[in-house]
C-alpha cells in the first residue's frame, strides 16, 4: 500500500503573493505555448507572482480570477483563483478572500462578529417604549409620551405614499350575474 500524502491547502491571495499552477490554466495561453511548446500542458510554472484580481470570461463563464507576472514571459497573464497554489502569502488579503476575523488594511476588524451585530441591537432597542397593544393609544398615553420628548402621529390616516386614489379610468360596476356561469 503506498501512503498518498495530503495536498497542502492553498494560502489566501493578494497583491505580491507567490505561488505556482500548471501552465496549462494560464491565459492568453498563446504566450505559454511561445515559452513552452513541448510540455506546456503538463509543466507547472513555480514563482509566479499575484498583481491584481478581477473577473474574466474563461470556458464561457465569468470567473473570478487572478492577474499575474510569469518569470521570462513579459506579458501579464491571468489564471481562474481555484487553479492557482498560494504559497508565499501577500501582505493584503483580497477582499473577496477576507475572513470577518482578518484585520483590514488600516488595521480595524473587517466585520463585527453575528453575536457582536445582534447584541448591538438588542441594547439600541432598550430604550423603545413598549407600544405594541391590542387597543388603540389613549389621549392619556399620548399626552405622556408627548410629555417625554416622544412624537406622535395619532391622525390614523395612511401615509401620503401609502394611500391609494381609485383610478377615474372606466366605469366601476358589480355585476349581478357571475360571469363565470353567463355562458
Amino acid at each position: 500500500n503506498a501512503s498518498v500524502m495530503p495536498r497542502k491547502k492553498s494560502l489566501r491571495g493578494g497583491v505580491g503573493a507567490v505561488g505556482s499552477a500548471m501552465a496549462k490554466y494560464f491565459h492568453p495561453n498563446e504566450h505559454i505555448h511561445e515559452k513552452y511548446p513541448e510540455n506546456f500542458q503538463t509543466r507547472r510554472l513555480e514563482n509566479v507572482t499575484i498583481i491584481g484580481d478581477g473577473t474574466e470570461l474563461v470556458r464561457q463563464q465569468q470567473q473570478r480570477c487572478y492577474y499575474c507576472t510569469v518569470p521570462g514571459i513579459d506579458d501579464v497573464l491571468h489564471i481562474v483563483a481555484k487553479h492557482f497554489k498560494v504559497e508565499q502569502p501577500p501582505a493584503i488579503i483580497f477582499e473577496e478572500e477576507r475572513l470577518p476575523t482578518d484585520a483590514s488594511p488600516n488595521g480595524s476588524a473587517v466585520a463585527p462578529s453575528l453575536s457582536d451585530q445582534v447584541e448591538e441591537s438588542r441594547r439600541s432597542l432598550q430604550d423603545v417604549e413598549r407600544n405594541v397593544l391590542s387597543r388603540q393609544a389613549s389621549a392619556e398615553d399620548i399626552a405622556e409620551l408627548r410629555g417625554r420628548g416622544i412624537e406622535v402621529y395619532d391622525d390614523d390616516e395612511p401615509a401620503p405614499e401609502n394611500s391609494w386614489a381609485q383610478p377615474s379610468v372606466g366605469e366601476w360596476f358589480t355585476p349581478t350575474i357571475c360571469p363565470r356561469r353567463a355562458n
